[in-house]
């Protein structure tokens, strides 16, 4: 009988190697980490923004998540190609979504999969790194991100200091406001919405967009982006997609415009 150790020990031939490697280079050509991320021109504006808060309006597959979900990984990683920070790590980050079914679990863990770096997980693990119990991302040097959502009471909303926020999709006014008072006395924080406009005129655009007081809105860059700019699209994408919408809905979903409704 063979010796089953010889099987274990035989090394790699050099076409194997070959062969890994170049499946890995494959893996990583078509899904970049956050080495290979490359913002098309709107998104390198609104990550080279300094302002406070940052809205980032975007039409459908404008890549505005993909964009609020690096910005995170940049801040807790300490690599932000614009940014100088003064706050030693750990940072603390918060993503809050619309909800934990679809928001979080469809849309936003497999945005932060796919950009992490796994040697900044710990272990080099996500599963080691992702506690889905308490929602929260922890990474190797001590950083972490929470995960909640809109569907939960104001009261979770509270809790400790935070050095950022992401909310993907427009949160309700309560819970921006709670939300803004874990960010109070950090040398280094911000926040940021990734958001396509589909409730009409709101709360964000009379305050930050089109403000009665522009003074009011010096804090905040907001970056209005058509669905066309990102240049990662297949060709045909745009006209497939919202070729068939009415005027409006075109506004909305590709133009990330806001449109009143209900007569307003």
């Amino acid at each position: 009988m063979a010796d089953s150790r010889s099987k274990k020990s035989t090394p790699l031939s050099v076409s194997e190697m070959l062969a890994q490697v170049a499946d890995a280079i494959k893996v990583h050509a078509e899904k970049p980490n956050l080495y290979g991320y490359k913002p098309y021109p709107q998104q390198e504006n609104f990550h080279r923004s300094q302002k406070f808060g940052r809205i980032f309006l975007g039409g459908n597959q404008s890549g505005k998540s993909t964009s609020g979900v690096v910005e995170g990984l940049w801040w807790n990683t300490r690599r932000h190609p614009y940014r100088t920070f003064k706050t030693v790590l750990p940072m603390h980050g918060r993503v809050v979504c619309v909800d934990f079914i679809q928001g979080l679990e469809k849309i936003l863990l497999p945005e932060f999969k796919r950009w992490c770096v796994m040697s900044d997980l710990k272990n080099g693990s996500w599963l080691d790194s992702w506690d889905s119990f308490h929602r929260t991302l922890t990474f190797d040097n001590g950083s972490d991100i929470e995960f909640l959502s809109y569907e939960q009471d104001l009261e979770k909303h509270a809790g400790t200091k935070r050095n950022w926020i992401y909310f993907d999709e427009e949160p309700p006014e309560s819970i921006f406001g709670e939300n803004m008072a874990r960010l109070t006395a950090q040398e280094d924080a911000a926040w940021w919405i990734a958001m396509t406009p589909v409730e009409g005129i709101t709360w964000i655009y009379d305050r930050f967009v089109e403000p009665s007081k522009p003074a009011d809105n010096d804090d905040t860059d907001v970056f209005m982006v058509n669905t066309e700019e990102n240049v990662y699209l297949p060709e045909g994408t745009v006209k497939r997609t919202f070729g068939r919408l009415s005027e409006d809905e075109q506004k909305i979903r590709q133009q990330g415009s806001f449109v009143p409704k209900g007569g307003r």
